[in-house]
């Protein structure tokens, strides 16, 4: 599971009493799978959550990214026909 939600979903998991992820996860499914189309729908619909990584993560991105360029610049650029 993506570490961005760990830490709401074990909010959720200790106000509703549930101690057991797998729990958790099976009454998820469970519930998804009982609802009618429409709602299954709405359930599974793409929420984008916002992810920005932190000033270390980035930092070294931004090197390793670098020494890559430096060990390896590429060839020729070539610049798109206009039309």
């Amino acid at each position: 599971m993506a570490g961005v939600f760990k830490s709401d979903l074990k909010r959720v998991m200790a106000a509703h009493g549930i101690n057991n992820q797998q729990d958790i996860h099976q009454r998820l499914l469970k519930n998804l799978i009982s609802a009618d189309f429409e709602t299954q729908e709405w359930m599974l619909r793409n929420v984008t959550t916002p992810y920005e990584p932190s000033e270390k993560v980035s930092r070294a991105f931004y090197e390793k990214s670098m020494a890559e360029l430096s060990a390896d610049p590429g060839g020729e650029i070539i610049a798109p026909d206009r039309q």
